[in-house]
């Protein structure tokens, strides 16, 4: 049964069932059936049988005498709501009393050859659905600062997926969660430094036989370089970016086009995070840059984004750069004239043949949409769409339009694959 479908079975429980046995029980008052100590009942108003229905729920009948009279049916139906409306407050008032002492409980819980994984976003519930598959009998933790986080439903309805509230570089977290005593821990957050941070932080508090396998994210892969040297552990380096192996493979894909072509190409983005960054990164350390005369950039902080992305570069790589001619606009994907600026009137002959763009900002639909636009305009133009979820249209748009659509989600599911059996091995070796 899948989360949304727990979720819905849990409404089911706490919200039509009282109902329905507030309903049955205005029914039975309907038909006939009476109260041997509030005689009448069944000739007064429905607001009034709706009152002695709703107090079966904290009364249970006390006060009100047995069902009497009316059609048998209806007497014995009244009667069995004496035990199951007292039945579900009693519920409700251990499941309130549960999940206040839940936290409390889960924090002394003496934790073993569990799985611990820090952020709740959107790569850690990705994570922890192949968790329960590569490690189905194994508890899992959750920590996440949010409290209100978007995923939370979703991890409540998963058996053995426990979520508690607390920050990764809090001290007091390793005793609460027996890091010791874990089978692994993955720390997932979208915080770069953060995440280094509390790695390094807990892998000095065990001797090295004691330490645990664990993967850390980090999108900045000059920092994720660092990370791996301080991290890294009998050949085994942590450090991971979801957005490299995607964009090495993108990137081949578009230098085999480039290379085809006569001349150099423009490179033009909408959109600067770090996918694109990371893609773009491929060209420079690739030497993909040999056949690019122009990169183009439309994002609302393309200025910023630039100057951040141009400082995290080495030397040499800012001199690989220096022949090429960078343009930027400060605007969004879907403003027709941010185009028309950006690509030069040569660029514009041949139906855009010597075009190269990556549509990669975080907006799937409006990635689609661009694409679509820029087809029409550009029919030579190579175009990249990427989406964080693809779907059957998305994907029957690309075969028909000659756009190639890069399926984020699925390419990730692909790498945590490797990377949970990778984990797997290390620990049956510990």
């Amino acid at each position: 049964m899948s989360s949304r479908d727990k979720i819905l079975l849990g409404i089911l429980f706490r919200v039509l069932i009282p109902i329905l046995t507030i309903a049955l029980s205005v029914a039975a008052f309907q038909s006939g059936v009476e109260l041997s100590e509030r005689r009448g009942i069944s000739h007064a108003s429905v607001w009034t049988q709706l009152y002695y229905s709703i107090s079966l729920f904290t009364l249970g009948g006390i006060d009100l005498g047995m069902p009497i009279g009316g059609p048998a049916f209806w007497r014995k139906t009244l009667f069995s709501m004496y035990y199951i409306c007292p039945l579900i407050a009693a519920a409700a008032v251990i499941e309130g009393i549960w999940i206040a002492f839940l936290p409390l409980l889960l924090s002394a819980w003496p934790w073993k050859n569990h799985i611990v994984v820090f952020g709740g976003g959107w790569v850690s519930k990705t994570f922890v659905d192949h968790c329960r598959e590569v490690f189905p009998r194994t508890s899992i933790i959750i920590v996440e600062s949010n409290k209100n986080h978007e995923n939370k439903p979703h991890f409540q309805a998963l058996n053995k997926v426990h979520l508690i509230d607390g920050d990764i570089i809090d001290a007091s977290i390793v005793k609460r969660l027996h890091l010791a005593k874990a089978k692994m821990l993955l720390i997932l957050t979208d915080q770069d430094i953060v995440n280094v941070e509390a790695a390094v932080q807990y892998r000095g508090l065990f001797p090295e036989r004691q330490r645990i396998p664990m993967l850390v994210r980090i999108s900045n892969l000059h920092l994720k370089s660092r990370a791996n040297m301080m991290l890294s552990c009998n050949t085994w380096s942590p450090c991971i970016n979801i957005h490299q192996s995607v964009a090495q493979k993108v990137f081949r894909d578009n230098l085999s086009h480039m290379q085809t072509l006569s001349g150099k190409e423009v490179l033009i983005f909408s959109g600067f995070g770090r996918f694109n960054q990371t893609y773009l990164y491929q060209f420079i350390q690739g030497l993909g840059l040999q056949e690019i005369y122009a990169i183009g950039i439309i994002d609302p902080l393309a200025q910023l984004k630039w100057s951040q992305f141009w400082d995290e570069l080495t030397d040499s790589e800012q001199l690989s750069l220096k022949e090429v001619q960078i343009r930027l606009e400060e605007s969004t994907q879907e403003n027709p004239t941010a185009w028309k600026r950006i690509i030069a009137d040569r660029e514009k002959l041949n139906n855009g043949e010597n075009l190269v763009i990556m549509l990669g900002s975080d907006q799937d639909q409006l990635n689609l949409q661009a694409g679509i636009w820029l087809r029409n305009k550009y029919s030579k133009a190579f175009i990249n769409i990427r989406m964080l979820h693809s779907s059957t249209f998305a994907e029957r748009l690309g075969t028909d339009l000659n756009l190639n659509i890069i399926d984020s989600s699925q390419e990730l599911i692909h790498n945590i694959e490797k990377w949970l059996q990778d984990l797997k091995l290390k620990v049956s070796d510990r």
